[in-house]
């Protein structure tokens, strides 16, 4: 081989080695999630400064991609009872979902619309959107158990899977929003926490 085929074989196996890397990591992270021993660490969580502060994780990378990432919605005095870690693990998947499978997008929207009990969470995008197909496969997929790599064609990936098992720890799912006209949106619930509830636990333990 020449020198610039040996960079070039070096570069792929480095790079394929990183990615069975994470692989093996997000497949141990969904067994331990699936644990039934598996403990949240619940805390009060403003899901708009989470929201923002995964935007601001993905911005460079979206900017070379030409996709502006957008919030619409949401005010900080809105807080949610998470497991924070997770709860920013699973916008952190979403988002990286829509950068890296969203083509013809050049925009990616997270709307929080605040509702009676629980507020709205929906990543969007407005790319070329997915065949019927696949919509309908993962459709049916969402409605089974969270599965590992290689068990479906054309369906959910590892990391939406291990969204859907963080979600439904806390008492939620992941919904795919059909009938869209364009792009592919992903829509979820995570419950509030009253305002008046967080300053009373607050003097409590002060």
């Amino acid at each position: 081989f020449k020198n610039g085929q040996r960079h070039q074989l070096a570069a792929s196996a480095a790079a394929q080695a990183r990615y069975l890397g994470r692989l093996i990591e997000a497949v141990f992270e969904l067994a331990k999630l699936q644990s039934p021993n598996y403990q949240l660490h619940l805390e009060p969580l403003s899901i708009a400064e989470a929201v923002q502060d995964i935007a601001m994780k993905f911005s460079v990378k979206a900017t070379r991609q030409g996709v502006e990432i957008r919030i619409i919605g949401g005010e900080k005095h809105i807080h949610i009872l998470a497991d924070v870690l997770l709860v920013e693990r699973a916008l952190d998947n979403l988002i990286d979902n829509a950068l890296r499978h969203a083509k013809g997008a050049n925009e990616i929207a997270i709307h929080l619309v605040e509702r009676a009990s629980d507020v709205e969470i929906t990543i969007s995008d407005n790319g070329n959107g997915l065949p019927k197909s696949v919509i309908d496969r993962m459709t049916e997929e969402m409605q089974g158990e969270p599965s590992y790599p290689g068990t479906s064609e054309n369906g959910l990936g590892l990391g939406l899977n291990i969204v859907r098992r963080i979600l439904e720890l806390h008492g939620s799912h992941l919904e795919l929003v059909k009938d869209r006209v364009k792009g592919t949106a992903f829509r979820f619930f995570l419950r509030k926490v009253d305002t008046f509830d967080l300053m009373t636990e607050h003097q409590v333990r002060a």
